[in-house]
């Protein structure tokens, strides 16, 4: 008498071409991952994006105050320059003196936006790299293969059906699970 198992699925002899519950296993994995794993992804994924984002943005931030330390340095050096200031940007100069200082205020000016520009070109392109690294930090951690959780697995009990054992005050024993409530009255219904 044949000691292996028809297929579970299409209740075939057992060969090896029949891939009925090879292919429910495949089946069965992807919704086990998705239930266990999708919420976790997402948690996961988060907080990567979140910290990738402030350290990006910490980054751009400390290369513009500098670019704007610099940018300040040159204007206060232009010829002009506090007495531009000084007069809200109508100085008594010559038309000549003030046309040619609003000149290189505005080049100036072009010179640090390209600036900025570049700097914030520079951060976003290290994006796989922080993101790469803020990944790197995260740990899965597998159970041990001789933990009893392994070994003897409550399998079909759910979390919120365990019963729960209470220390009896004075007695330091434990006492019985306690009874359920009893079902609320008639017109209720359960959601």
């Amino acid at each position: 008498m044949e000691s292996n198992p028809n297929c579970a699925i299409c209740n075939a002899p057992a060969l090896p071409e029949c891939p009925c519950e090879s292919e429910r296993l495949t089946i069965a994995v992807r919704q086990a991952e998705k239930r266990a794993m999708d919420d976790r992804l997402h948690h996961i994924r988060e907080w990567v994006i979140a910290h990738a984002r402030a350290q990006i943005l910490q980054s751009f931030n400390t290369v513009t105050s500098h670019r704007k330390i610099a940018h300040k340095k040159y204007l206060a050096s232009l010829p002009f320059y506090d007495l531009y200031v000084q007069y809200a940007g109508h100085p008594p100069l010559h038309p000549r003196q003030l046309q040619a200082l609003k000149t290189q205020i505005h080049e100036a000016e072009l010179h640090f936006k390209r600036g900025i520009d570049a700097d914030w070109k520079d951060s976003v392109v290290k994006y796989p790299e922080v993101l790469n690294y803020y990944y790197s930090l995260v740990e899965i951690r597998l159970p041990n293969d001789r933990s009893s959780s392994v070994l003897e697995p409550q399998l079909g009990i759910g979390k919120d059906r365990r019963r729960i054992r209470e220390r009896r005050p004075g007695v330091g024993g434990l006492a019985p699970p306690v009874a359920p409530a009893a079902p609320p009255g008639p017109g209720w219904t359960y959601i």
